[in-house]
């Protein structure tokens, strides 16, 4: 009975057979080009600041189970970003995707981003740090110092869920004064 149905729609099954074969193979196909192309993030989750982050420079995520937090070494162990939903969730952090793609310093300060930096004062007056000793108090002078602003620090010991870094500093005041420093963060 079977036969004889097949016989009767004649080209009708040869075409539901073929239509039925491309699709198991388009399938198959569309499986092989996953593996070879990560997944596409969605624009503004922590997954897509990752995936973008770690095209121009080293990260360090701790986590805590969905809890995930983006580390730069290079950028003075700064916090980049951060989510509370895992890989897909929201990045809370804000990145200077330009200034980080373009791999180039700026003339004054290095504004890469994130949630949070180590910075230090004061930025004007006698005792500042962003003027070179006897230089006018102007924005043309100011110049956030390399060892808060380009230098990395050093990755001293990491896990799951904390890091370390170290960075030997010394900088100089508008007072002509040497600070040697140690920062541990």
């Amino acid at each position: 009975m079977i036969m004889k149905t097949l016989t009767r729609m004649g080209g009708f099954a040869v075409i539901i057979t073929l239509m039925i074969c491309f699709v198991a193979c388009k399938n198959n196909n569309e499986s092989d080009s996953q593996k070879d192309h990560p997944e596409v993030y969605k624009e503004g989750s922590f997954a897509y600041d990752l995936d973008f982050f770690n095209k121009y420079q080293k990260t360090l995520v701790l986590k805590r189970d969905d809890a995930m937090i983006m580390i730069a070494p290079d950028y003075q162990g700064r916090v980049m970003t951060s989510t509370a939903t895992g890989l897909k969730g929201k990045s809370y952090g804000w990145l200077n995707y330009g200034l980080i793609e373009s791999g180039e310093n700026a003339a004054h300060f290095n504004n890469y981003g994130g949630e949070e930096r180590f910075w230090l004062g004061p930025e004007g007056g006698q005792f500042s740090i962003y003027f070179p000793p006897g230089a006018e108090f102007i924005f043309d002078n100011w110049q956030v110092p390399a060892p808060i602003d380009s230098d990395p620090f050093e990755l001293v010991e990491s896990s799951d869920t904390h890091a370390v870094f170290k960075h030997d500093i010394k900088i100089k005041n508008y007072s002509n004064f040497d600070f040697l420093l140690r920062v541990d963060r």
